[in-house]
């Protein structure tokens, strides 16, 4: 009797001993990493949703549609991020048709800036045929998601295989150079700026940066062109405002910051419930649930599992105007797709013994749920 007296006492204390080292390892750490958040992201979801109401005000462009796809005309024509198995098993039933999209280095290390200076347009530049543009018109949004490379890799996250956006960027100079260069600017920054469009529909965060860094390319060959040529030039021709620029940069970062599971509520609650269609709020749902679907398996009860539930229910109410296919398949299967699986052998491989039996006790795989969504938190860029 007394022995197992002993032994419960034993377990006991070693019980308490590891739990009070799983909260001095853990616990004061995680609480400085979750002020040092909380700190970041302050203001940051009202300034998000006071961004996406001056973007309604002043759209740069229309918004993305879903009955005419250009993805059927880009994904076989473009690049895309890596030489994967995927990508050459997407070629061999996908050849690149005509016209290509292939431009000599010379043409995609441009500078506009350097070469709207130049007193005589670069003969090169003048001779690309940038015809295929005109034909973008027809579409208003890019699944890139389908009938690609990435479909075939399905990947998730920093795995994916994405369009190569820096090729239509060196085409989009291309083209303002020409416009520039012409006697009517204006169509060249009409085609740019549908380039634009498509990029954001892309429901990515690079998407939108590349859609900014357009919109930024266009407001400088218009000052370009006004400088050069006077008002005249550029009647009827407006480009987005620097102040709509900023906004439209940030805001899908800022939306994406605020959806981590670990946000203050006071943050992300106003902008789970941000109408879908709102600038930045499809691309933002989309990066903040990648993240979210990493240390998902962890997230097994309480307050941090309702954070989880209520990003599920904001994906499913976002159903009808994002896409987000491969996010919602993922999230459809937690521990796939990249995810961490929810065991214990994951994170404490190469570390020995007691990391297992410090990840069994009660609260260590909260814990560990707020560990990972802290290293993956963002960063609210330009807030």
């Amino acid at each position: 009797m007394r022995v197992l007296i002993g032994l419960g006492l034993g377990v006991g204390l070693a019980m308490g001993a590891g739990l009070a080292y799983l909260e001095f390892a853990l616990g004061s750490h995680l609480r400085a990493e979750r002020t040092a958040l909380e700190q970041r992201l302050h203001g940051v979801g009202a300034a998000a949703l006071d961004d996406q109401r001056v973007l309604a005000a002043a759209p740069p462009f229309e918004p993305q549609g879903s009955a005419h796809d250009a993805g059927p005309w880009l994904n076989p024509r473009i690049e895309w991020s890596s030489a994967t198995a995927a990508l050459a098993a997407y070629r061999k039933t996908h050849p690149s048709p005509a016209p290509s999209l292939e431009l000599p280095a010379k043409l995609r290390a441009l500078s506009l800036l350097d070469e709207l200076k130049r007193p005589t347009p670069d003969g090169d530049v003048l001779a690309a045929d940038t015809s295929w543009m005109r034909g973008l018109a027809e579409f208003d949004h890019w699944d890139w998601e389908r009938d690609s490379p990435s479909e075939i890799d399905g990947a998730s996250g920093p795995a994916m295989t994405l369009p190569g956006f820096s090729q239509l960027l060196s085409w989009s100079r291309i083209r303002l150079l020409q416009g520039a260069a012409s006697d009517d600017a204006r169509p060249a920054a009409r085609e740019v700026r549908q380039v634009a469009r498509l990029a954001y529909s892309t429901e990515t965060l690079v998407g939108v940066q590349v859609a900014d860094a357009l919109l930024g390319m266009e407001r400088t060959t218009y000052d370009a062109v006004r400088a050069a040529k006077g008002a005249a030039a550029v009647e009827g021709w407006t480009p987005a405002s620097a102040d709509v620029e900023r906004r439209f940069k940030r805001v899908a970062w800022g939306v994406a910051a605020v959806l981590t599971p670990i946000a203050p509520p006071e943050e992300s609650r106003p902008v789970l419930a941000a109408p879908a269609s709102a600038f930045g709020q499809c691309a933002g749902l989309a990066e903040g649930l990648r993240m979210a679907h990493f240390a998902r398996a962890f997230a097994d009860d309480g307050a941090l599992a309702e954070r989880f539930r209520a990003l599920g229910d904001a994906l499913s109410a976002s159903a009808p105007t994002c896409r987000l296919r491969r996010v919602r398949e993922a999230w459809a299967a937690p521990g796939t797709r990249g995810a961490m699986r929810g065991t214990v052998a994951e994170l404490c491989e190469g570390q020995g013994a007691f990391c297992k039996v410090l990840y069994a006790l009660p609260g260590a795989r909260a814990k560990a749920a707020q560990a990972l969504l802290l290293m993956g938190a963002l960063a609210p860029a330009g807030y």
